[in-house]
């Protein structure tokens, strides 16, 4: 697994973003079950999944792959998507007025 900790903040609605990840596309070929485990504090709002097939991604790259919305969470909970590609990333917003966030997301190629 691969811990994801550290989210830049941006402007936009994509408040909070990872890192570009290395999604290892030649170890899943056709079958590409991707799981995440999401660490929440106090979060609500929307976490969404992004993934691009280019090698060195820009922001213009990425395209959404799947999200969830959590609200108030603060206990661990999963998300499996399914798709080739290079690299994946994660990005996510609180709603209007919480200060939770999440703390780390888990994620397994």
């Amino acid at each position: 697994s691969t811990e994801v900790a550290n989210f830049t903040q941006q402007d936009g609605p994509l408040a909070n973003t990872s890192g570009s990840i290395d999604a290892k596309p030649g170890i899943n070929n056709n079958k590409a079950l991707h799981t995440i485990a999401i660490y929440p504090s106090n979060f609500s709002g929307k976490l969404i999944v992004q993934g691009t097939m280019a090698s060195s991604p820009s922001n213009a790259d990425f395209f959404e792959v799947t999200s969830t919305t959590l609200s108030d969470a603060s206990t661990v909970s999963t998300l499996n998507f399914t798709g080739v590609y290079h690299n994946v990333r994660f990005s996510w917003d609180n709603d209007s007025g919480n200060t939770g966030k999440i703390d780390k997301i888990l994620y397994r190629q």
